[in-house]
């Protein structure tokens, strides 16, 4: 082979080289480029579900708030039931409603939820933070359930027999902190001495309704599960308190040293 044909060989391998050195720069810089992109979806997508988790807190707190209200006004209603309170039929009447109010809390889906169902999730590049995102919102989930299992038969029988007037004064003057909230979303600090002097009456006498109440078929048992369910709500509540304080920790560190 003459030493021109070996010079076009060695040329061509060194273009080569070059066309390869450069493809493997540009795939490298678009990697980078990709990866950077990503990290700033991320940052966004956990900022706004530290924003999220502000409007969960607030939901919690009225659950904690709630839950601390009916283990006190079961507990009185009991008595009611058993025929051994010395509350008035008013105040009697007033707690046999309270014990089975329930939050008109519906939680919202949100930027997690999003990654979930569009299996992104490994946008999260921190596997702690993903585990603790996973960790309350199954427990949000759960909480959720356990909400809407204390909308039983007695809420149900309750609510039927008391007149709509009523209630919602009682909702007003006894219970809410806020008497111009369409909802219940969390009661007032002193709802439960509220209630245990709660002075205000159906149209035709508190004691014809309170009858009406105590006459319904095995009342006594349907109050038990629903103290059951109660305070099976409230280690709920704790767990996902718990959940999101150490979610909400996390969060904070990573986005401060990404910051």
């Amino acid at each position: 082979m003459s030493p021109g044909r070996r010079l076009d060989v060695g040329r061509l391998v060194a273009e080569f080289g070059v066309i390869v050195v450069g493809v493997l720069v540009a795939l490298l810089a678009e990697s980078a480029w990709a990866e950077r992109g990503e990290r700033v979806e991320e940052r966004e997508a956990l900022e706004r579900v530290r924003v999220e988790l502000a409007t969960d807190s607030m939901d919690l707190l009225n659950d904690e708030m709630l839950v601390g209200l009916l283990l006190s006004v079961q507990a009185d209603a009991a008595g009611v039931i058993e025929g051994t309170s010395a509350l008035s039929d008013r105040e009697a009447l007033a707690i046999l409603y309270a014990s089975v109010l329930v939050n008109n809390t519906l939680p919202e889906e949100g930027t997690w939820q999003d990654l979930v169902s569009s299996g992104r999730t490994d946008l999260v590049s921190d596997p702690g933070l993903r585990g603790l995102l996973m960790t309350f919102f199954s427990h949000r989930e759960r909480l959720q359930r356990d909400r809407d299992a204390l909308r039983g038969p007695l809420r149900s029988r309750v609510i039927a027999a008391l007149p709509v007037t009523y209630t919602q004064a009682v909702l007003d003057h006894c219970i809410r902190r806020d008497a111009d909230a369409r909802q219940l979303q969390g009661p007032r600090a002193d709802a439960v001495d509220a209630l245990r002097s709660c002075d205000v009456a159906p149209e035709g006498g508190a004691r014809r309704y309170l009858d009406r109440i105590l006459e319904l078929p095995d009342v006594d048992l349907a109050l038990g599960e629903l103290r059951y369910r109660t305070r099976t709500f409230d280690e709920q509540v704790g767990r996902v308190r718990a959940s999101l304080d150490l979610l909400t920790a996390r969060l904070d560190d990573v986005l401060g040293s990404a910051g």
